[in-house]
């Protein structure tokens, strides 16, 4: 017998088509999931098992409100009004809001509930892994156990330059902040170290300044400095030296030491981190 050919692509989107048309006439009858709204649930293959669950199986996706959520598989109990997920699953929630996770367990509007190795992704640049998720009163995400970073990830960066180690990170999603508990900062700063075996060299990241003042009524130098700047689009490190001089006995020379940190990314302005100290005489 002849092996029949793999379903085109126009076939499958047909089943598609089906299985969301036979979900819409399996919940005619009202239920919490399409109390206001319609959801829309597309899928390769939709069934129903022995406890009257509905499964969809298969590039499924739902589409509800201004929440759109991808999953392998879906299980939906009418009973409790629950939806278990297995992954790889994506949920998005407008522009701002985006979650990975390996499994899930939601409500039937995708608001709240627990989400298993994932990842939050916040306007698309504050990125918090955690080994579990939770969202809860429609407004609060809660990730335990995290690394949050705003640097780029990847397989040829795979260590960002700064990130915080946190205990648990809370985004409250009408107020647009984060809030972390036992955190710790690691950022470039804590391995840093500089060689100068042949003279100094600057990498392309950095830039150097030097300032001098020179009075000429005086004849005399009145102030001196010098900065080095590190950036790139996730940190910024300023690191300054200057020293003002005096013709005066009455006045002290003083000479100032400035460190500045800027962790870009966070909100609307940077987060800093500096340290300045200053010496006389």
């Amino acid at each position: 017998m002849t092996p029949l050919p793999p379903p085109s692509r126009a076939l499958r989107a047909l089943r598609r088509a089906l299985a969301a048309m036979a979900l819409t006439a399996l919940f005619a009858l009202p239920a919490p999931l399409f109390a206001q709204d319609t959801a829309t649930l597309l899928a390769n293959a939709i069934r129903t098992n022995g406890a009257g669950q509905l499964v969809a199986e298969g590039a499924v996706e739902i589409l509800y409100r201004d929440r759109r959520l991808q999953a392998t598989r879906v299980v939906y109990d009418r009973t409790g009004d629950r939806i278990s997920l297995t992954g790889p699953i994506t949920l998005t929630q407008g522009d701002s809001v985006l979650i990975l996770a390996d499994e899930a367990e939601l409500d039937s509007e995708l608001r709240d509930g627990l989400l298993r190795s994932a990842r939050l992704v916040l306007d698309r640049e504050m990125q918090v892994a955690a080994r579990e998720i939770r969202r809860s009163e429609a407004r609060y995400t809660e990730a335990t156990d995290t690394v949050a970073s705003s640097c780029e990830v990847c397989a040829a960066n795979p260590v960002p330059f700064w990130q915080i180690r946190a205990k648990t990170v809370r985004h409250d999603q009408e107020e647009r902040q984060l809030y972390f508990r036992n955190a710790r900062l690691s950022d470039w700063l804590d391995s840093v170290r500089l060689d100068m075996p042949n003279g100094l060299t600057f990498p392309s990241d950095w830039t150097a300044s030097f300032d001098w003042q020179y009075d000429l009524t005086a004849d005399s130098t009145r102030a001196a400095g010098i900065g080095f700047a590190y950036r790139t689009e996730c940190i910024t490190v300023d690191l300054s030296l200057s020293r003002r001089f005096t013709s005066s006995a009455n006045v002290q020379a003083t000479t100032d030491f400035g460190l500045v940190v800027s962790l870009d990314g966070i909100g609307n302005r940077p987060a800093s981190r500096s340290a300045r100290r200053s010496c006389n005489g």
